[in-house]
């Protein structure tokens, strides 16, 4: 309410146009985004568990944010200067995905919206803005030739999936009539639930833009040519501007046609819309006044973005004067919203492409990958997640050495239903194939006549019971060589370095190499026996990395372990004395010159007074001394010696 009269009050997370962003999170590490899995033993890049068994998910994340912030650093008006009036509303987002590729080409997302003001809400509608910009990331004008639409699909369920969607004009880059397509796919958004949806759903496109003449979207000719509901500025714009506006086209009921249809309007067929209070149906034709001449330019393809709304949201309260209905959500009350963001695959076929990008046909699109990913999330959903899509085998992996061969064992997925396991591997030259000629039924598989040295890739996937398949999980072998040595870790004394690994049983084993590398990529190599190494060679205050490799008599090395990263240095006092004074001989010492070792006992007297030992760093003869923060940052306190013997 503003000064007693309802005005109309729009929040946005990002309007597409003119920077404007309302929606922020609250300040702090505990407003972050929080990943989470239903995957026991899951870990993020980090290593971190983000198993939960909240989620319902391979992967999710969680994100909480409101449109309480104000400030205008962060804040900024609309193009028509409307300042942003908080709604008091907080949203929790979740997104999920599965890592099945059958399962792959959608992400759920949840929204629940919760009233935090102290004020009711009246006829709320929610709706979410997509402008998707097709096309590769490196080419600046990618986004100049999009298409969008609407689409019923047959959920092969009994009912239809309505699914918004957007995609490059004909694949390929903006102004090229052929060629390798470069971005053949699409992309749609469908609502799977959504509180008021039954009420009144609108589906609206439009191009932004300076122009005028191509600022466009479709509109009924009622509102365009006619004013009805103050909305004749759809005859001039299509780009809602301002809060009035935008709650205008989120509340408008339109169900757009397609916009490769722009040039043809006449065709479009009105649309039958049914008023969700009075349940009178009636035909709404399309305003036919805009966009020519324009509309072959805006058909085939521009800056296009849509807006997916819905609501009054909330319960019924009143009937106002004009005989409308009024709905109002509570303080305190939340509504949740779910809706699947799918892709498909070549929706622009390249064994049968568009013949040019100026008149594209609608017949030459290929629905298929696209309606049946819309399927799959539907089914998902529909089961509550009950049904988990097959996740790959746990602790993949390779058991001892073969000679021309590969073993490997695995423990059952800790999700879904398995039927068996398919085997894959590659390597450089050969092409990828399957080893298991009828599915793996069991935890362990043997390949053989292979050549030995040649370093492999292995993949296995899950089959489940519905004969979908996961994710794959790899391996890398080289045949015939000895298993990668584990357990590599490393301590310190000074300068000098000490590595312990676990030892090989391994019947081909004959000895390990130890491989170092400095700061510079300076590489050296050490031969050994037992499991353990003495470096001694190192600098004090330099940084290493050491791998080690196990050989067996065939002369093959094992693949390389995960380098272990060394600071040569352990302090053993809480002070380091650097000395840089030079050697002098016995005339300079009677000239009154600075031994190291009168150094050394100036400080011991001093620091000993004080209770307190120190360690020590010659430096060597005609030699400089690197040290990293990281050394030096051991110490509570770093003197350096500087003084020199004077030269002539």
């Amino acid at each position: 309410m503003d000064s007693g009269v309802v005005a109309p009050r729009v929040s946005v997370g990002f309007d597409g146009w003119a920077d404007v962003k309302e929606l922020w999170p609250g300040e702090g590490e505990q407003n972050g985004i929080i990943e989470r899995s239903n995957i026991p033993g899951k870990t993020n890049c980090f290593g971190e568990s983000v198993y939960d068994p909240a989620a319902v998910a391979n992967e999710e994340f969680v994100a909480t944010y409101s449109d309480t912030l104000t400030d205008p650093a962060y804040v900024r008006p609309d193009v028509n200067g409307d300042l942003h009036h908080p709604l008091g509303v907080e949203v929790r987002q979740t997104s999920r995905t599965w890592s099945s590729s059958d399962f792959g080409d959608f992400v759920m997302v949840e929204y629940r919206m919760r009233n935090i003001g102290s004020n009711f809400l009246r006829n709320l509608y929610v709706g979410l803005y997509v402008d998707s910009d097709v096309g590769p990331a490196n080419e600046a004008n990618h986004h100049v030739d999009d298409i969008a639409g609407f689409r019923a699909v047959d959920s092969g369920t009994g009912d239809t999936i309505n699914i918004a969607w957007i995609a490059d004009n004909d694949g390929r880059s903006p102004g090229i009539s052929n060629g390798p397509l470069n971005c053949p796919h699409i992309s749609g958004t469908y609502v799977l639930v959504a509180p008021g949806q039954g009420r009144k759903f609108s589906f609206n496109w439009w191009i932004s833009n300076t122009d005028v003449s191509l600022d466009y979207g479709p509109a009924w000719h009622s509102h365009a040519d006619e004013n009805v509901d103050s909305l004749g500025w759809t005859l001039i714009y299509g780009t809602p501007v301002g809060d009035r506006r935008k709650y205008q086209i989120m509340s408008n009921g339109e169900m757009d046609f397609d916009q490769i249809m722009t040039n043809h309007i006449q065709d479009a067929p009105p649309q039958i819309y049914r008023d969700y209070y009075s349940g009178q149906v009636h035909a709404e034709p399309w305003s036919m006044s805009d966009p020519s001449p324009n509309a072959p330019d805006i058909a085939n393809g521009y800056d296009t973005r849509y807006l997916l709304s819905w609501g009054p949201i909330g319960v019924f309260d009143y009937i106002d004067p004009s005989g409308h209905p009024v709905y109002r959500l509570n303080p305190g009350e939340e509504i949740a919203t779910t809706m699947a963001y799918v892709c498909g695959p070549y929706f622009h076929d390249p064994n049968n492409p568009q013949p040019n990008h100026q008149t594209i046909d609608s017949s030459l699109f290929n629905w298929t990958g696209f309606q049946l990913n819309a399927r799959r999330a539907k089914y998902l959903f529909d089961q509550n997640y009950t049904f988990q899509p097959p996740v790959p085998p746990n602790n993949f992996r390779p058991v001892g050495s073969r000679n021309g061969g590969a073993g490997f064992a695995w423990e059952p997925p800790s999700l879904g239903t398995v039927q068996g396991y398919n085997l894959y591997g590659y390597a450089a030259g050969v092409e990828r194939r399957r080893f298991n000629p009828a599915l793996i039924i069991g935890n362990t598989y043997v390949v053989s006549e292979l050549l030995n040295g040649t370093d492999w890739t292995f993949q296995i996937e899950t089959v489940d019971n519905g004969w979908f398949v996961s994710a794959l999980a790899d391996t890398l072998v080289r045949i015939g060589a000895i298993l990668p040595v584990t357990g590599l870790v490393a301590q310190t004394n000074g300068a000098t370095v000490f590595l312990n690994w676990n030892a090989s049983n391994d019947p081909t084993f004959s000895n390990y190499r130890v491989l170092r590398k400095d700061r510079l990529g300076d590489s050296t190599s050490f031969a050994c026996f037992v499991p353990n190494f003495t470096d001694q060679t190192t600098l004090g205050g330099h940084v290493y990395y050491y791998w080690v490799l196990a050989e067996n008599f065939l002369g093959l090395l094992s693949l390389p372990n995960l380098p272990i990263r060394v600071l040569a240095w352990s302090p053993q006092n809480r002070i380091l004395l650097i000395d840089e004074t030079d050697p002098i001989s016995l005339v300079d010492s009677l000239r009154g010159g600075v031994s190291d070792a009168a150094v050394d006992a100036w400080y011991n007297q001093i620091l000993s007074d004080l209770g307190e030992g120190y360690d020590i760093i010659e430096q060597p003869i005609n030699s400089t001394i690197v040290f990293t923060f990281e050394s030096l940052s051991q110490y509570d306190l770093v003197i350096v010696f500087l003084k020199k013997v004077p030269t002539c």
